[in-house]
Order: structure tokens, then C-alpha cells, then sequence
């Protein structure tokens, strides 16, 4: 079945803002719901500076990160009377940042975001602190988490078969965004089989976590997402260890082949406790082919009309008849789709095409008709066909236009 692959950055702003928003409501209900009469106002002064609040909504508590990788901090801070001057964020009590209000005195509602490189293998302080624009604090809020070492390096490009899965031309198509890495297996020539499925004894250990492969086979990538090249394939009932996961959690970093490497989780069952699994930073991503520009061709097209015949040959007059003619492009290069326009005597009765002629590559041909209703009779009457009389298609100037036109004779019976 196909899976949904979702993006993690947009994910994690969601959930940030949906938790900002449901801490300012609370705050908004209890500010409302708050009345005083006139011998409370002195208390009630102290009360609502202690109901400012501040939010450290990420990273979450108790969480885990790979040394090296990039960890966001995010706060917001609420103070309705004096206003939020800044919030500074802070690492086992060492400055790291800061994000100022733009409004001079400060602002209701402060959000601030920023980043840090995790640095130090051991367990740390987050602290966000906002602060009025006296300098005085309106409160703060801490977060623990964890730093571990970086799992083994990613596998280089060089290990990567490069084969086209099966699946590509689904998965690589403009808008495409479902995978289905289970069967994307990819095309091995022979002397290029990726690393063999490890096993379960030399590629797992006690009380580590582990991912199984809950489906006939799962790629292996070189980073988490299908952009990546295919570095091996895994098959149902392989485990490997887990050492990592990408931000949404959607794509594990498991040790394969002496590296690391990243399979789709939701093909895989996990073993052990995988909560304290480290957000692991994703190699760079691969790069993009810069597409060949295509040679200009140069020249025009050109349309002309091979034949032309009427159905019945003969026709009668009041009664609609058919008239075909066969257009083809004479030129070099393609044609765009024109108007073609038929006259015909007597009466200079006149028909577009039906169809319109379509676009035409060099030397193609279409036919056309025009449906024809004469009013009068003759012998040796004159009528003409002509192709592109809005002029949309470029002819060029060497007599390109001067076949657009065929001229033919006919008899109408009364």
C-alpha cells in the first residue's frame, strides 16, 4: 500500500501553533473570568502581572538528540498589561539566543524561535525567559533533554546503487508525494548487489531498539526520504538496530552495512523502547541535475493543402454537402493549431473548419472537412480553401504564406 510521506517541518509548526494558541486561550479564560470590586484592585494589580505567561514549547521534555544536529527552540510569552519586551533562551543557564520585540515597549504576545547546533554528550537545561521592557522578568519555563554521541557515519554516495526502482516514474512524477517503498526494489546488474540483509546476531544488540521489516521487502536509503539513493534493500523479517529518526519520526536511522542508513518506519514493526531514539541530522541532500538545454531548431513551419474534394462530387443546391481537404506542414519545425476557412460559389457562401486544424509536426498531415449548404446552381463554379487566415502560425518570409490557399472547380445541379 502506498504511505504518505509528511513533511516534517510543517508538522512540527502545526502543533507548535496549535499548542500557542490553546495557552493563550487558557490564559484569555482565566483573564475573563477574573472580577474585582473596588477593594480588590490593589490585590488583583499583583494577580494579573502573576497570570504573564511563558511557554517553552520546543524542544519537548525528557527528548533526545544526536550530537551535531540542529535543535530548535521555541517560545512564546504573554503579557496583556506591560507588554513582552524579549525572550532569551538559555543552556544549562548560558545565554544562546534571543528574540526581541519589534515594538519598542513591547508586545501582548511575543513568539520566538531560534536554533542550536546539540553540543555537549550529556543531559541539559533548556530555559526560556521572557522580559518586560524594564528589564524586569515576567517568568520563565525549562525543558530537559538529552545529547548522545552521532551514530556511524551515513553511507556514502559510492555505496548507493543508482538503478531506477521500478516505481520511480510513479514516485518522481511532478506533484507526486505517496511512496511505496515495499516494492520500489531496485534494478541490480550483476557484481552490483547491495550489502547483504544483516542478521539478526551481528546487527542487533541487547536493550537497543530495533526496527523489523513487517513487509517482502523495504528499500534502504541514504537519507530519509525517497530523493535519496537506494544504498540496499532489506527483506520481511530483517532487523537492524535503530540509531536515530528524522523530526516527524517518519523514517528511522538504523546501523547497515558499517554505517548508518535510513528505512521508511511505517514498514517496519519496532522493537524495545524507542522514545528515547535521538533525532539524527539527514546527510545533505542529494543534488539536482541541472536539466540539458534543448538545441533551438531552426526554420518555420509551413502549411499547405494536398487535396481537396467535395461529397457527393457533384452536389445540389439547398441540400448541405461535405468538403474534405487533406493540410500537411511542408516545414521544419512544428505547427501550432489554426483556423482554416472555406468560400464557395454562388452566394460567396463561406465555412469554417471543423475541426480546427491541429498542431502538426514537420511533414504530418490532417484531414478537415467544412459542412456547405448552396443556395444556387452552376457549372464550372470557383471555390477556395485557405489554411491559418488568422496568420497564427509562422510561415516565415520565403513564400511561406502563398500556399495557404487552394482554389477549385465544381458544378452545383438545382
Amino acid at each position: 500500500m502506498p504511505h504518505k510521506e509528511r513533511d516534517s517541518m510543517n508538522g512540527h509548526r502545526a502543533w507548535y501553533q496549535f499548542t500557542a494558541v490553546l495557552m493563550l486561550l487558557i490564559v484569555s479564560s482565566l483573564s475573563c473570568s477574573m472580577s474585582t470590586t473596588p477593594e480588590q484592585d490593589s490585590d488583583m494589580q499583583g494577580s494579573v502581572r502573576n497570570n504573564s505567561l511563558v511557554v517553552l514549547l520546543a524542544p519537548i521534555n525528557n527528548s533526545t538528540y544526536a550530537e551535531g544536529v540542529q535543535v530548535d527552540f521555541h517560545a512564546i510569552a504573554q503579557d496583556t498589561e506591560s507588554g513582552v519586551a524579549r525572550i532569551e533562551f538559555r543552556v544549562d543557564d548560558a545565554p544562546v539566543g534571543e528574540v526581541v520585540s519589534k515594538q519598542a515597549g513591547g508586545e501582548s504576545t511575543l513568539d520566538a524561535v531560534i536554533s542550536w547546533v546539540a553540543t555537549g554528550t550529556t543531559g541539559h537545561l533548556v530555559t526560556a525567559e521572557a522580559f518586560r521592557s524594564d528589564g524586569s522578568s515576567l517568568g520563565l519555563s525549562d525543558a530537559a533533554i538529552k545529547v548522545v554521541e552521532k551514530p556511524l557515519a551515513q553511507l556514502p554516495l559510492g555505496n548507493a546503487q543508482t538503478a531506477m526502482p521500478p516505481s520511480a516514474a510513479q514516485s518522481t512524477s511532478p506533484g507526486a508525494t505517496d511512496t511505496d517503498e515495499s516494492t520500489a526494489i531496485p534494478s541490480l546488474t550483476p557484481g552490483s548487489m547491495p550489502p547483504a540483509s544483516p542478521s539478526p546476531s551481528s546487527s542487533t544488540s541487547s536493550g537497543q531498539p530495533a526496527a523489523v521489516v513487517n513487509v517482502a521487502t523495504v528499500n534502504v536509503r541514504q537519507g530519509p526520504s525517497t530523493a535519496y539513493a537506494v544504498v540496499g534493500v532489506l527483506r520481511q523479517g530483517d532487523r537492524v538496530n535503530i540509531v536515530g529518526r528524522n523530526a516527524d519520526s517518519t523514517w528511522w536511522a538504523v546501523s547497515y552495512s558499517s554505517g548508518t542508513a535510513w528505512v521508511y518506519a511505517a514498514l517496519t514493526t519496532t522493537q524495545g523502547n524507542v522514545s528515547g531514539v535521538p533525532l539524527v541530522a539527514a546527510p545533505p541532500p542529494p543534488a539536482t541535475a541541472t536539466p540539458t538545454a534543448q538545441p533551438t531548431v531552426a526554420g518555420n513551419a509551413d502549411l499547405v493543402i494536398d487535396s481537396v474534394r467535395l461529397d457527393p462530387a457533384t452536389p445540389q443546391a439547398n441540400i448541405t454537402f461535405t468538403v474534405y481537404a487533406v493540410v500537411r506542414n511542408a516545414g521544419t519545425v512544428p505547427s501550432p493549431e489554426a483556423d482554416a476557412m472555406l468560400t464557395f460559389q454562388p452566394g460567396d457562401e463561406r465555412s469554417p473548419a471543423d475541426p480546427h486544424i491541429p498542431a502538426l509536426q514537420p511533414g504530418q498531415s490532417k484531414e478537415i472537412f467544412f459542412r456547405v449548404t448552396l443556395k444556387g446552381s452552376g457549372t464550372n463554379l470557383s471555390g477556395s480553401v485557405e489554411v491559418d487566415v488568422y496568420n497564427t502560425v509562422n510561415e516565415g518570409t520565403a513564400g511561406g504564406e502563398a500556399n495557404n490557399v487552394k482554389t477549385v472547380i465544381y458544378n452545383v445541379n438545382p
